[in-house]
């Protein structure tokens, strides 16, 4: 793994201060005035330990770190990087890059027989991933040129669209510890509370050295940061994973409840019914031009606010590759599952839904699971680790999801889209039904039905990337794929 530090706000510790200051002085404070003599340097530090001490953080958020992470795991970034929504993250697709045999993290918990195995489950899981993309080729190639029939004439040139496709399922194959690459942006306050979490979540020797990189980078730029971290010993550590590595609550009864289903809606509650006129007028975008802005204002128009004030709660059961794009919804909070220390069985990982429309590739999918559950279930168990490194992407994992209206219409409109994985779209599917089960909610749609009511032009946003559907002249939730 490697950590860069790529740009900063200068001052990081300086700055908190002074933001500190300027609210009870009549005369603004820039950071260098914090410092420029002993008297202020004294009193400075005082401020710092003072205002962190009693909770008063909002001064540690307005510096931020952008770092350039090479070579985490998507395990820790899923766990650990993407599990609250206090930060901004562009992260390598795995439809675009290669799986190879180095791009994986190796857990270093286990002795060598142990490691021999895992390597051996990697590879069976890299050669199952190549299988299944190149099996799923032909039928997606059919789907894509019905859809562009003028592109068969050009078929050359969209090969490596129609390949993107077929890796966005054959990816369920592949574990959580290969390697990601990402830009990760977070407040100094952020940072601040992934050091003092670092060995609260399942990947915790990556987490915990990833936290030292970051921090180390933070350093070297300003070294009075430092000031701000709290050092605990490992065998005090007070937020660290117990010995049975088991976090005190799970949910696991929820397997009993969903079923097959991705998503089943648990509660509405509000201080707005459903059916109100102007939460409707909230949401129609022939009345509410914010709704049509590229820049989504709906989060800062107070008319669309109006959508706080219903809230929702769904119970989740979708597979890890799936739930990694359903937590980049960061308006709506989560509740998840501890990952499993014991490899789980065939029924617990999903098939995805390119797959499960062609027989042959569907065989062939269940039987390298069959081959992937026996050697993961075969691994020593002396390093729960190696199991949740070695987790296929399709591996179900179940969560509580709540938020408002306007969280869940963000989701909505983006995830209904065509171009959207085929199992989050179906996710929002379900939601929407369900909701539209307790209250006929209009105007909720990906952006080009939002568009096309609005009278927005052109219909579709994507532009070159279009579908291919008139997906506005159908239902929400009956577009198919």
């Amino acid at each position: 793994m490697k950590v860069t530090l790529v740009r900063h706000t200068a001052d990081a510790y300086e700055t908190a201060v002074a933001s500190a200051r300027t609210c009870y002085s009549y005369d603004p404070f820039l950071p260098e005035d914090v410092s420029s003599t002993e008297k202020r340097r004294d009193l400075r530090d005082e401020i710092a330990r003072s205002t962190l001490a009693a909770g008063h953080l909002t001064t540690r958020q307005h510096a931020h770190f952008t770092f350039l992470i090479q070579g985490v795991s998507r395990g820790a970034v899923w766990s650990f990087l993407h599990s609250h929504p206090h930060y901004n993250s562009e992260q390598v697709s795995q439809q675009r890059a290669e799986a190879k045999p180095d791009a994986f993290v190796v857990p270093d918990g286990m002795g060598p027989e142990g490691q021999a195995a895992w390597a051996e489950l990697v590879a069976y899981q890299l050669k199952a991933h190549r299988d299944v993309a190149a099996s799923l080729f032909p039928s997606v190639a059919a789907g894509y040129f019905r859809r562009f029939p003028a592109r068969r004439r050009n078929a050359a040139k969209y090969e490596p669209v129609i390949r993107r496709l077929c890796l966005d399922d054959a990816r369920y194959l592949l574990p959580l510890g290969m390697k990601a690459n990402l830009y990760h942006t977070v407040s100094a306050l952020t940072l601040l509370r992934y050091l003092r979490m670092a060995k609260r979540y399942e990947f915790a020797e990556e987490t915990a050295e990833l936290c030292r990189q970051m921090l180390e980078c933070v350093l070297n730029v300003d070294p009075l940061f430092d000031n701000d971290v709290e050092r605990v010993a490992d065998g005090e550590h007070p937020w660290a994973l117990d010995d049975r590595g088991q976090i005190p609550w799970d949910i696991d009864s929820a397997t009993q409840a969903l079923g097959e289903d991705l998503s089943a809606l648990l509660d509405v509650s509000g201080s707005i019914e459903l059916d109100d006129e102007m939460l409707s007028g909230a949401m129609d975008p022939t009345v509410n031009a914010a709704l049509l802005d590229n820049l989504n204002l709906y989060a800062m128009d107070r008319r669309s606010q109006l959508m706080e004030f219903v809230q929702f709660t769904f119970l989740k059961g979708l597979s890890l590759a799936a739930d990694a794009q359903s937590q980049r919804h960061r308006a709506i909070r989560r509740y998840q599952t501890l990952l499993p220390d014991e490899f789980p069985s065939c029924d617990e990982i999903r098939v995805p839904y390119k797959v499960r429309r062609c027989e042959d590739t569907r065989r062939l999918y269940e039987r390298h699971v069959s081959e992937i559950v026996e050697r993961g279930q075969a691994l020593p168990r002396d390093d729960p680790s190696a199991v949740r490194y070695g987790l296929p992407n399709g591996y179900v994992t179940r969560s509580l999801e709540a938020g408002s209206l306007l969280g869940f219409y963000h989701r909505w409109k983006m995830r209904l889209c065509l171009l959207a994985q085929d199992e989050i779209r179906q996710s929002a599917e379900e939601e929407v039904r369900d909701v539209m089960r307790v209250a006929p909610l209009q105007w909720v749609g990906p952006p080009c039905h939002v568009r096309h009511w609005g009278g927005a032009r052109p219909i579709c946003p994507e532009r070159e990337r279009f579908c291919g559907v008139r997906v506005w002249e159908m239902p929400v939730g009956g577009t198919g794929c």
